[in-house]
């Protein structure tokens, strides 16, 4: 994971060189589609997940017993994302505007607010398939053998780490876990990938939809003369309906989620492992070693860099 974010940015310092050569990219205007795929999803996925896929591939796996899931299970592991999501996003909010007095932005709300097809294919179904291959299948098969709970707590740890943000970071980790014991519980890794890709698109291209239905300047405006109009009212009416009807379907699931998180929390279950270890021998196996370390600098370094520029 070290070498694999390090192969990232090499790749984007030759990129931003030779674009450079050909053009000015301090010129182009902000959330340019073509650039951000090119000096983000680009070197990720050409570049950082096949070289961590080779370097990972031959070191022993296991992979975990492999059963089935009901649509039932599906729909309801599902929903408990909601809330883990939304908890999440809420704390890496508040945490970045607190850590950067206010001035830190969210680089992927750029990046979707296009709507453009390349994105949404990127995010929704090329980004979840690799992640999932890697943090779920490669990690978790390489680590179950020192017990569930670590390669599940591990896998999610560094999937949010990954995300290379604080914005990302909890919320990632939250879904993380849940993806990690839907992997560790059925061997199918096409369950968590499947959840995966809808997560995505409801947290873009549906959240981003219903966003666009707001005038926020209109309502902006409005909100700072107080001219309520009944023309003016007509005018934004219609999209705060629309988007007031995705946010009220979305808080009914987070509410739906915590209730099914507090029913189905004792229901978890965690089968032995052939060198199972200790919790916290797990934690010190899985953290204190050279590479981890390495990774870990290198994503602080990426959060503050994203906190302060």
């Amino acid at each position: 994971m070290f070498l694999g974010i390090v192969a990232v940015y090499a790749v984007q310092i030759i990129l931003s060189v030779v674009l450079n050569y050909f053009i000015d990219v301090g010129t182009i205007e902000k959330g340019n589609i073509y650039v951000n795929l090119l000096l983000s999803f680009l070197p990720m996925y050409v570049v950082c997940f096949p070289v961590m896929f080779l370097l990972m591939k031959k070191l022993p796996a296991k992979v975990p017993s492999v059963e089935k899931m009901g649509g039932k299970r599906f729909i309801a592991f599902l929903v408990m994302c909601f809330p883990i999501m939304y908890a999440g996003n809420l704390v890496g909010n508040i945490l970045s505007a607190i850590l950067s007095g206010g001035q830190a932005e969210n680089g992927l709300i750029d990046i979707i607010s296009t709507l453009n097809p390349l994105t949404i294919i990127t995010i929704v179904i090329i980004a979840p398939i690799f992640e999932e291959l890697f943090f779920r299948k490669f990690i978790i098969d390489r680590t179950v053998k020192y017990g569930e709970k670590t390669a599940i707590l591990f896998s999610g740890l560094c999937f949010g780490m990954f995300h290379m943000n604080l914005f990302q970071f909890f919320y990632a980790f939250g879904l993380g876990l849940i993806f990690g014991y839907i992997y560790v519980r059925t061997g199918k890794v096409i369950y968590s990938t499947i959840m995966h890709m809808i997560i995505n698109f409801i947290g873009s291209v549906v959240s981003m939809l219903a966003l666009s239905q707001l005038d926020m300047d209109k309502l902006q405006s409005l909100t700072e003369s107080g001219e309520f109009t009944a023309e003016a009212l007509d005018e934004i009416l219609p999209g705060l309906m629309i988007y007031g009807i995705y946010f009220l379907v979305y808080m009914l699931l987070v509410c739906i989620g915590v209730a099914l998180l507090i029913i189905n929390r004792k229901k978890l279950v965690f089968m032995p492992s052939e060198e199972e270890v200790p919790a916290k021998a797990g934690i010190k196996l899985s953290l204190v070693n050279v590479g981890m370390i390495l990774f870990m600098v290198v994503i602080v370094i990426c959060m503050i860099i994203n906190l302060i520029s």
